[in-house]
């Protein structure tokens, strides 16, 4: 649908991961065979959709909502809710989300395949 804020934001589709920094350490690991996807669900006037974090170790769905004037997503995980600064890079089709965990800050690219 057209009018679908979510699909306005960009999200919505299937991401893979190229790189993952740990801002605190001094590693960057490149990345492989791990996706995110994004999908919009049947209210197209809010910010809320689906999400499925995949890979050959992990297989995660749930709810997500992007907040904060499109600047955050919230990841709703069966007992918590994970926040994730994002921004969106039109030109090289990636997606950045940073993260704060155990008092580590992360940087995760990703790069839309569809």
């Amino acid at each position: 649908c057209t009018n679908d804020k979510l699909q306005s934001s960009e999200l919505i589709g299937l991401w893979e991961i190229k790189s993952r920094q740990f801002v605190n350490h001094n590693s960057n690991n490149e990345l492989c065979c791990e996706y995110l996807e994004f999908f919009s669900d049947s209210n197209t006037l809010d910010l809320k959709g689906k999400y499925s974090l995949f890979s050959n170790k992990k297989d995660i769905s749930g709810v997500f909502q992007v907040s904060g004037s499109n600047q955050f997503i919230d990841f709703q995980l069966k007992n918590d809710t994970l926040k994730y600064e994002f921004s969106i890079d039109q030109i090289e089709k990636s997606l950045s989300l940073q993260y704060v965990k155990n008092d580590s800050i992360f940087n995760e690219r990703w790069i839309k395949l569809n």
